[in-house]
């Protein structure tokens, strides 16, 4: 579930250098992509959200004031200004607060999951926030899930709250206003003794979810890790993947696994795309990327990798537009630069300027602005801001953050704005 934005800087001895391009009309294009530091916002969460709104980052961000240090989870981007949304109960004094996941329905309201100060002692929580007010609904849980918003409704995916330690996994619609949690899906994987289906990823749209991972029941229905979630009926409709099932062996049982999805992601007028492992076609660890039009898979081919590392690939949709985000130079035989549209045939290069991750033109030697192509990172990316793709990427290794950019879709242009942070 699939990120999930603004500008950053480095606090000292925390190690989180972020920076942040913005949007079109806001800022003078730049003769190189240009990234402003913001106040200190260092992204921390596993996913970012965006809605008409804007950006809401969790994030880890020392609240305004000369008082005594707060620290705040999470702050939104308007397009202007970075706000802190308030801080009510989720702030921390003893250790710097910081927020996982999140997400906003269409009444306002807003879930948050991290780890806050509760009762003057931090703890991993989920808070909400309604009527401009925080409060923490679900303390000392550390089952992890992701927060979307569907249909105007917000649902958390993965392993329920309060539950033993993952031992329930699925679907769960979340009222932010009365805290309470609704069963509309779980997920199961195996046969005999079943386990908790794993969640890989989840994609929304329209009023539409699509969850990918390693699960054959949900909600009741057999399926095979890929399912989607009709919010204005609560409904799901298995979506079969492009490898065949595993054989069956000599027990009856299923064998080893012929593919498995590590991706997916839909779009408004039925486009689907796949991302994962198909064993008889390629190599067990080659990932591979294919596509859905009008029911049927059409397999794209291997995603290159250097030397046997694979790149990190992101793919996001902006209203029908797909676009794919990360670490790679090359693409299913195009040159991308790290970033591309798919064309209805193929990905080709996407922007006026080719690729995100450009050094910028000489004599410039500003360490922010260079997005290196080859090495590993984890890419989070959202396009829930109608007409913005919002990215985000960290070093696997260091732990360190790449600039946070976003992409105008209709100049076709990284922008920049130079943003305080306000209460």
């Amino acid at each position: 579930m699939t990120m999930p934005s603004a500008s950053c800087a480095c606090a000292a001895g925390l190690g989180w250098i972020v920076a942040a391009a913005a949007l079109a009309g806001l800022g003078a294009p730049c003769a190189a992509q240009g990234f402003v530091l913001s106040p200190k916002v260092h992204p921390t969460g596993s996913s970012i959200f965006a809605d008409e709104t804007g950006l809401y980052l969790p994030c880890l961000v020392r609240e305004p004031g000369t008082g005594a240090p707060r620290w705040l989870p999470i702050v939104h981007f308007d397009g202007t200004k970075f706000r802190t949304l308030g801080s009510g109960q989720i702030a921390a004094t003893r250790e710097p607060a910081g927020g996982e996941a999140v997400a906003r329905g269409a009444d306002g309201s807003i879930l948050l999951r991290g780890r806050f100060d509760v009762e003057g002692w931090p703890a991993s929580c989920l808070a909400a926030r309604a009527d401009g007010m925080w409060k923490v609904v679900v303390r000392d849980d550390l089952n992890p899930y992701e927060l979307v918003a569907v249909g105007g409704k917000i649902f958390a995916a993965g392993y329920q709250p309060k539950a033993a330690p993952r031992s329930l996994s699925g679907l769960f619609r979340v009222d932010a206003r009365t805290a309470a949690w609704t069963d509309v899906g779980m997920m199961m994987r195996g046969v005999g003794k079943p386990q908790p289906g794993q969640v890989g990823e989840i994609v929304v749209a329209g009023s539409k979810m699509y969850v990918a991972g390693h699960f054959n029941v949900v909600g009741g229905r057999d399926c095979r890790d890929i399912v989607e979630f009709d919010s204005a009926t609560d409904t799901w409709t298995a979506i079969e993947p492009p490898y065949p099932p595993a054989p069956i062996n000599a027990l009856g049982a299923p064998g080893e696994p012929i593919g498995t999805s590590k991706a997916f992601l839909a779009t408004p007028n039925g486009t689907a795309f796949w991302i994962g492992t198909h064993r008889k076609m390629f190599g067990p660890q080659d990932q591979a990327i294919a596509v859905r039009e009008r029911g049927a898979w059409r397999m794209l081919g291997k995603i290159e990798s250097d030397e046997g590392q694979l790149h990190s690939l992101k793919l996001v949709a902006s209203g029908n537009a797909v676009y794919a985000v990360g670490s790679f130079g090359t693409l299913l035989g195009e040159k991308c630069e790290g970033f591309a549209l798919w064309d209805g045939a193929r990905f080709v290069a996407a922007g006026k300027q080719r690729g995100i991750w450009s050094v910028p033109a000489p004599p410039s030697t500003d360490p922010l602005r260079q997005w290196t192509v080859r090495d590993r990172q984890i890419i989070d990316v959202t396009g829930g801001w109608p007409g913005k793709i919002v990215v985000v990427a960290r070093d696997e290794a260091t732990r360190k953050t790449q600039p946070l950019a976003i992409f105008d879709v209709g100049s076709g242009a990284w922008m920049e704005i130079r943003s305080g942070l306000e209460d």
